[in-house]
């Protein structure tokens, strides 16, 4: 063989060799990220399912679950008159519902009716006085000054509420003390339960808990705190609230009284949380509109998500380099809302699901495995013959010592919406509904 015909072999040899090896590497690249993302579905699927025992196996007599635990003086951290507490109780059995409608295992729908049954059993009915209405109308509430002599004044005078109404406010300490945000994820966890098992004995509960958010909205601005305020101004509540109305509004759709106050509530959220970005509210407003969203196909709410998205994803590093440690399975939420919702709009969400990649990667160090002992930083650990007992729940921070129920609730809320874009079974969660293919309202 001549040398000339040698080197025309090599010439057109080598192409080829380089596109076969690119080939190669490809295919690799795509084996090892689909292996990658196959071990990330599976390690989620674990986390969830590990949230989901440990509430099955620790749930209480009385229906709740236990709220959080201190490893370091070994006792329970359960303060059972506040408005956290049955608050956070009525999310964790909201998300446990969602959970429940991903997986279907049987074993979980008794344990939610005990959860419910304890929601209702703390909630307490009250009315809206006639002349509350005129109050609304003048918007007394906003007054700038002398608010706590009217909030006494106007309960004295019984204008606040009644003792006796259609509506119901879940409270661990009576109207006075009642939360608005507690009654919305009451109403929250019943809508999921019932739509994800066809279980109508709570029926009744349902339409006081929803009774009670129409009684407390303030038409053109929000929700007032509770039966026994006027403090409307609270974004964290306000979000809750319209979640759960979004929610109901998509259960119920001809409920005409939820559709008016929902219409209005849309465009006064919107307004107020656009103009005022608040990071307290922002899970809940995300969730809210990903339902309101796939609800109506209304671009408003895709438009809302994306001026939400630039601002939060703006703070997260300000928040990190603050709390380095804390647990933001809430903003993983949010995160988690606004992708979804922008990518059915067909937006760029690259900026999103970096921060979301970033975000899940920590969740493994918070959650408890059931050693023994449990790391902390600089290499030591913390040892308790209590936490193989809290398997599968949550700290309060990277290497803390406190459990949370409201950290488990919001790290499965977090990885139920990771697990539906991944294609998961699509939980039926309020602000996670399937996508309507309704005509635009």
């Amino acid at each position: 063989m001549t040398a000339r015909s040698t080197k025309f072999r090599v010439r057109w040899l080598r192409p080829f060799a380089c596109f076969a090896a690119a080939l190669m590497l490809a295919a690799f690249a795509h084996a090892s990220d689909h292996d990658a993302q196959g071990r990330g579905t599976d390690d989620r699927s674990a986390m969830m399912r590990g949230i989901a025992e440990y509430w099955l196996a620790s749930q209480q007599a009385d229906g709740l679950l236990p709220y959080g635990f201190d490893f370091l003086t070994g006792k329970a951290d359960d303060d059972v008159t506040s408005t956290g507490f049955i608050a956070r109780e009525a999310g964790a059995i909201w998300v446990w519902a969602r959970y429940y409608a991903a997986v279907r295992d049987q074993r979980y729908v008794e344990p939610l009716r005990r959860g419910l049954q304890a929601l209702a059993k703390r909630s307490v009915p009250f009315g809206k006085p006639r002349a509350q209405r005129v109050l609304d109308a003048l918007r007394i509430y906003q007054i700038p000054f002398g608010r706590m002599t009217l909030t006494r004044a106007l309960h004295s005078a019984g204008l606040l509420y009644t003792s006796e109404g259609p509506a119901s406010a879940l409270t661990a300490s009576g109207l006075d003390g009642a939360w608005t945000g507690s009654t919305a994820l009451a109403l929250l966890a019943e809508l999921e339960y019932a739509r994800a098992t066809g279980d109508q004995r709570f029926a009744a509960s349902r339409n006081a808990w929803r009774d009670a958010l129409l009684a407390l909205y303030v038409p053109g601005h929000g929700f007032r705190d509770g039966p026994a305020s006027i403090n409307d101004d609270d974004d964290f509540s306000a979000g809750e609230a319209w979640l759960a109305l979004a929610a109901y509004n998509d259960f119920d759709p001809h409920d005409a009284r939820v559709r008016d106050v929902l219409a209005d509530a849309d465009n006064a959220l919107i307004a107020r949380l656009t103009a005022r970005p608040d990071t307290q509210a922002f899970q809940w407003s995300s969730m809210a509109a990903l339902q309101r969203w796939r609800t109506t196909r209304d671009p408003r709410f895709a438009e809302f998500a994306r001026n939400q998205s630039r601002v939060f994803i703006t703070r997260l590093p300000r928040r990190v380099e603050r709390d380095p440690y804390g647990n933001r399975c809430g903003w993983l939420e949010g995160f988690g809302a606004m992708r979804a919702l922008l990518g059915e709009a067909g937006d760029d969400v690259t900026r999103l699901d970096a921060a979301i990649v970033r975000e899940a990667a920590r969740l493994p160090r918070l959650q408890i495995t059931g050693e023994p002992r449990m790391p902390l930083g600089g290499g030591g650990y913390l040892v308790s013959p209590a936490l193989p007992r809290f398997a599968g729940a949550f700290l309060w921070e990277e290497y803390g010592r406190i459990t949370r129920v409201d950290a488990e609730a919001h790290c499965l809320s977090a990885l139920l919406l990771m697990h539906e874009r991944r294609g998961g079974a699509h939980p039926p969660a309020s602000g996670v509904t399937t996508p309507a293919k309704r005509t635009p309202q």
